[in-house]
């Protein structure tokens, strides 16, 4: 799991940025909204540079057109300005070889309302131990709501009673993994350590993406210390998602809890192996302090949903499980904010918004039928509206070169304020309306131009919808 301060757990860690901010910190999103479709830490002892969160914008105006750009920096807004909360950033791996790489923790955007397009519709189905299992059509992985108060399943210690803390970790234990990646041939050591969680009996296993970003090796090491060579099925950076397969049977796998009826001071458990092999299978409880939390990547590509605790979250336990007490997993710990004046502040992403992500990894490599624009966006609220005379909306901050959005006529500066006729006040509105399309849709944009020498001006233009198979953070 990275941390987000100049030390890790033990103390001895340069400083890392994190991968993702608290979006909600600022009251502003600056990512790629185009991220649409199915939605949606490791330690390391010398990590990696952050992604610069500003790229020199591309200029997408039409050739003849004359007018000056309204310039608006929207960086005095962003976080990390003075007074705002630090930016949570992905636990590091724990390294230890000779060869030691950082882990980029790509981990938060659209994942759930937030994660453009989660759209995999569940039909419950009521279990023999009276909880309901939802499992998509595709046969993937399962959500269950929490036991009713008459349920009387075995795992229980009384009807739809909660388990002990020990009954927690008892349950949870066998189901929560090791991970060990090697970056490099030409060394016996391991670059890096996270968690994962068991989805299946034979061999499945969710962790974070920036866990195994980079390896050319994997060895998952079961709760009964039996070591097992696995493959990357599938990454998705934008998500911080990814799933590794282990040829193995009769695992015990993971109970997936429904996150959505997740409660502020709900008690909850964190599982995985902070600091690596040493300290595998450790267990750790907290509350819940928040839900819906959407956590934002510096690089403006994506965001998620994910659940805040403050159960203790180290390096080395990004991918592990965030679990109920009634051991049902709802979350996969990927980040925290690990700063001087600040304390207890860690996050899961929500595994009901994790399911489609981790669903469309195991059925097809990526994440498919999701879609993006190639921009970053800032919102425009009613103040920022007010006192820079512009209308709510999106404000471009960057267009990537060969993206839906490049060379439609649209620049750095301007605002987007309507989507097939619907107005855009927020990053949700355009969310809402890239659900369920597909690449190679059409949709068609009301952007605004304000210019320094007043010509301002309202135009429309058409955008073909481009495929985002998640192969990188950046938009």
């Amino acid at each position: 799991m990275n941390e987000y301060n100049g030390q890790n757990g033990f103390g001895d860690q340069p400083p890392q940025e994190t991968g993702w901010t608290d979006s909600g910190a600022s009251g502003q999103n600056s990512t790629d909204p185009g991220a649409a479709g199915p939605q949606p830490g490791a330690s390391s002892a010398a990590p990696e540079s952050a992604p610069p969160s500003d790229v020199p914008p591309t200029d997408g105006t039409p050739a003849g057109d004359s007018a000056q750009p309204f310039s608006f920096d929207p960086g005095q807004y962003a976080q990390g300005a003075p007074g705002s909360a630090p930016q949570p950033t992905p636990p590091r791996r724990k390294g230890k070889g000779v060869v030691v790489f950082g882990a980029i923790l790509c981990c938060v955007v659209a994942l759930a309302g937030i994660i453009i397009g989660a759209g995999y519709i569940y039909k419950g189905a009521v279990g023999e131990d009276g909880t309901s299992s939802r499992a998509s059509s595709s046969g993937g992985v399962s959500i269950n709501d929490k036991p009713d108060s008459g349920s009387s399943g075995s795992a229980l210690p009384a009807a739809g009673e909660k388990l002990t803390t020990e009954q927690v970790a008892a349950k949870l234990k066998p189901s929560v993994v090791g991970i060990a990646t090697y970056n490099q041939a030409g060394t016996v050591e391991a670059s890096s350590y996270g968690s994962g969680i068991i989805i299946s009996e034979d061999g499945y296993i969710v962790t974070n993406a920036h866990v195994v970003s980079g390896a050319i090796g994997v060895t998952v090491t079961l709760n009964n210390g039996e070591d097992y060579s696995g493959t990357v099925i599938g990454t998705d950076a934008k998500t911080d998602l990814a799933v590794v397969k282990i040829e193995a049977k009769n695992l015990t796998p993971a109970e997936l809890g429904n996150s959505d009826q997740m409660e502020v001071g709900e008690q909850v458990a964190a599982v995985g192996n902070p600091g690596g092999p040493t300290l595998a299978g450790s267990v750790t409880y907290g509350y819940v302090s928040a839900i819906n939390r959407q956590i934002a990547s510096t690089s403006g590509a994506y965001s998620m949903n994910c659940i805040q605790t403050d159960a203790a979250i180290n390096p080395g336990n990004s991918g592990g499980a965030l679990a109920n007490m009634y051991g049902q997993v709802v979350g996969i710990n990927s980040s925290k904010i690990a700063a001087t004046d600040y304390e207890g502040i860690g996050f899961a992403i929500a595994i009901n918004d994790a399911k489609p992500i981790i669903d469309s990894l195991m059925q097809n490599g990526y994440v498919k039928d999701r879609v993006k624009l190639g921009i970053s966006v800032t919102e425009i609220n009613e103040t920022l509206a007010k006192i820079n005379d512009l209308p709510q909306g999106l404000y471009i901050k960057q267009i990537n070169p060969g993206g839906s959005m490049d060379g439609v006529g649209v620049q750095v500066g301007d605002v987007i304020t309507k989507v097939n006729g619907t107005d855009i006040t927020s990053f949700d509105d355009l969310q809402n309306q890239l659900k369920g399309q597909k690449p190679g849709d059409k949709i068609k944009m009301t952007i605004y131009r304000k210019s320094q020498s007043g010509a301002d001006k309202t135009f429309e233009v058409v955008v073909e919808l481009q495929e985002d198979t998640g192969a990188s953070s950046a938009s």
